[in-house]
């Protein structure tokens, strides 16, 4: 997010700002660092998402990102790959202390994290086989995982909090790539 000005909101993304806000800052652990700073106000109200829009992709796609959960207690949303607004693959900082995915009926728990600690996230999907793979900081974690629903396409990555969470996170170097 170098190039933004601070408190800017990246112009690639959405979110209902009576949920919650992102915005640019600097990296709490290097001033020298811009990154994107997900608010989540209270607990009274609903989930809070933040949408990257891209072009509509099929085949394998790969998404990545470092995240800096501030606590071990709020359930944090990174990422979310969707088609529209259907979830296909459902990534969760959990409130647990586990880095975990939902597997359409359950949350399951895979590598513990701790909090105020750069993690690089990354899923790769194939949607020809409708398989994904996680992993964090470069060690997988789980195979062959199977998609929340079925999809030829994916066109949206989300990251945000869960309802019942109030707090603040961030999120830094987000890529969405197709892998030819």
């Amino acid at each position: 997010y170098e190039g933004y000005a601070l408190d800017a909101v990246p112009e690639n993304i959405s979110f209902n700002p009576d949920l919650g806000g992102a915005s640019i800052t600097q990296d709490p652990q290097n001033p020298e660092n811009q990154v994107l700073e997900i608010t989540h106000p209270n607990t009274a109200s609903p989930s809070f998402l933040v949408s990257y829009d891209f072009p509509e992709t099929g085949g394998l796609v790969a998404v990545e990102m470092d995240i800096l959960p501030t606590a071990t207690n709020a359930a944090i949303y990174a990422p979310y790959i969707r088609t529209g607004s259907t979830e296909i693959v459902s990534i969760n900082v959990n409130n647990n202390g586990y880095i975990s995915y939902n597997n359409g009926t359950t949350v399951v728990p895979c590598k513990t994290y701790t909090a105020n600690t750069w993690v690089r996230i990354k899923v790769v999907l194939d949607l020809n086989s409708q398989q994904y793979a996680l992993y964090a900081d470069g060690i997988l974690l789980q195979s062959g995982l199977v998609p929340r629903a079925a999809t030829e396409t994916v066109d949206n990555v989300c990251v945000g909090m869960y309802w019942a969470n109030a707090g603040s996170y961030y999120v830094d170097n987000l890529r969405i790539k197709a892998i030819s």
